[in-house]
């Protein structure tokens, strides 16, 4: 009885003529993720041999389940889930049956009753209807006869790479991971984009942040980490600082608005969450938005911290996150403003040459790639 994975998609069902371009996107996604090789089916794909367990790490899945295949009759059904059941020993199970193909001849009802009725005898294994330890789920499609008794759930959302390229804002705390993870699970292709404060981005593989991009990248593969050096912008801005933190974000923004149009991606992401911090009060975020022409998207907007931090822990970002690491936002002034002035902040920019130092900082970028 050799296994096979049953991969069910997430909302691609919702696709109307596009969606086998969603399907093959997941199909490589998986392939690349799992290996071994995948069989498309009209509304289900299945995997035979690779990994399966790295699953966990596709986006676009609702669910899957180590399956194994039965021939298209009632005694065959039966040896199938008689070997799942004296091999997981419940005290009790119930059948559930799909029965996509209509011309099976049998009706779902029927086949539960008798396949039902001859495991209790054999296994002496009692049938529960109401609340069975194990349910064995029989799936009859035109193509396949599938028998299993788990289905675990997937990420869901979106195939990463079906809506585009985004830029995170990528600080190293517990927001901006799970910022970028929440947009690949909506189908986008990220990049990072970190200031730090070394004077060689080679030191931050010795970081948390090295740590933390290696994690994202699970779930596409690879992942490119645009390393910036804020130290121009730091001996600029020191001597306006109650303005600081929200000047050091528009010249963060700005900066990747650059780095974006390099690299094609779309969209600026960050992980603010509303009135958070001070820098995320509605004016601030008015403030720092109107600093670039580049769509920003801010999946936390509406999160507590305490929500943030609950999907931290399942994506495995939290106990990387809550390490030390001097990050810039942590060094910049502590007495920021929550109503920033954006015409005081503008004549700011336009003192300190902002965008000669966009130009200077932009020379200093240093990119590595992250598997």
């Amino acid at each position: 009885m050799k296994p096979i994975t049953l991969v069910h998609f997430a909302e691609l069902f919702l696709k109307g003529k596009n969606r086998d371009w969603f399907v093959q996107k997941l199909v490589r996604n998986i392939n690349r993720t799992c290996g071994g090789r995948v069989v498309k089916r009209h509304s289900y794909l299945l995997l035979e041999k690779g990994k399966p367990e790295n699953l966990k790490y596709v986006p676009g899945i609702s669910w899957w389940a180590k399956a194994f295949r039965a021939e298209r009759n009632l005694e065959e059904i039966k040896k199938v889930c008689a070997q799942i059941l004296k091999k997981q020993k419940p005290q009790s199970f119930k059948l559930e049956v799909n029965r996509a193909d209509k011309t099976f001849p049998y009706s779902s009802y029927e086949i539960v009753k008798r396949i039902g009725e001859l495991l209790e005898k054999e296994t002496k294994i009692e049938v529960d209807l109401k609340n069975p330890e194990l349910i064995i789920f029989i799936d009859i499609q035109k193509e396949d006869l599938l028998v299993f008794s788990e289905k675990i759930k997937g990420l869901g959302g979106l195939p990463v790479s079906t809506s585009g390229k985004g830029l995170l804002l990528f600080s190293g705390g517990i927001d901006s991971p799970v910022a970028g993870h929440l947009m690949q699970r909506r189908g986008m292709h990220i990049d990072l984009v970190h200031f730090h404060v070394f004077t060689k981005a080679e030191k931050l593989k010795e970081t948390k942040i090295f740590e933390l991009a290696k994690t994202l990248a699970k779930f596409q593969a690879k992942i490119r980490l645009y390393a910036v050096p804020y130290y121009l912008f730091q001996m600029k801005a020191l001597e306006f600082e109650s303005n600081e933190l929200v000047l050091f974000r528009r010249f963060m923004l700005k900066t990747a608005e650059e780095l974006a149009k390099k690299s094609g991606a779309k969209a600026l992401i960050t992980g603010d969450s509303l009135g958070q911090v001070a820098s995320q009060t509605i004016e601030n975020l008015q403030a720092t938005d109107s600093a670039v022409k580049t769509i920003v998207l801010r999946p936390l907007i509406g999160l507590d911290k305490e929500q943030i931090v609950k999907i931290a822990k399942e994506i495995g970002t939290y106990e990387p996150s809550i390490k030390p690491y001097k990050d810039c936002c942590s060094i910049i002034t502590k007495k920021a403003k929550t109503r920033s002035n954006l015409k005081k902040l503008e004549e700011i920019e336009e003192k300190i040459e902002i965008e000669k130092l966009i130009e200077e900082t932009l020379k200093l970028v240093e990119e590595i790639e992250v598997r």
